[in-house]
């Protein structure tokens, strides 16, 4: 049992009843603490040579989980780096001293990409550093 699943483990309770999160993250809660347990079935291998048998239990497959959804990460990670350009890729972080930091305070809004002003807000950007290169 890791780190993560002693923690909800001792504090399941406490969640449940005081917390009341909805029932899609009581469902992974529940998956997550007993991810790798041996008790809720696995697969029995054994080896023809010596004849060694080895459980191996059945894991939850949640991004929640913090062995699963490592797994998870890592293989979308290596997906999308397959359906990458090999390009050169620029990498820009909006500090406070950009002029459209505060666009975006003033505005008060949520920046998501699907949103015309996001939209806007990013060719306004990319003009901005394309005039100062």
């Amino acid at each position: 049992m890791n780190i993560l699943q002693s923690i909800f483990t001792d504090y399941y309770e406490p969640i449940i009843y005081k917390l009341h999160p909805r029932p899609s993250v009581i469902e992974n809660v529940n998956k997550m603490i007993h991810c790798g347990d041996p008790s809720h079935g696995g697969a029995m291998y054994g080896c023809p040579h010596c004849g060694n048998l080895k459980l191996v239990p059945f894991r939850c497959k949640s991004r929640f989980c913090p062995s699963c959804g490592n797994k998870y990460n890592q293989l979308r990670c290596f997906h999308m780096s397959c359906k990458l350009v090999s390009c050169v890729h620029r990498h820009c972080e909006m500090e406070s001293s950009y002029p459209l930091v505060h666009l975006f305070v003033k505005l008060k809004m949520k920046c998501t990409p699907d949103t015309k002003t996001t939209k806007l807000l990013l060719k306004l950007f990319l003009l901005w550093t394309s005039s100062r290169n």
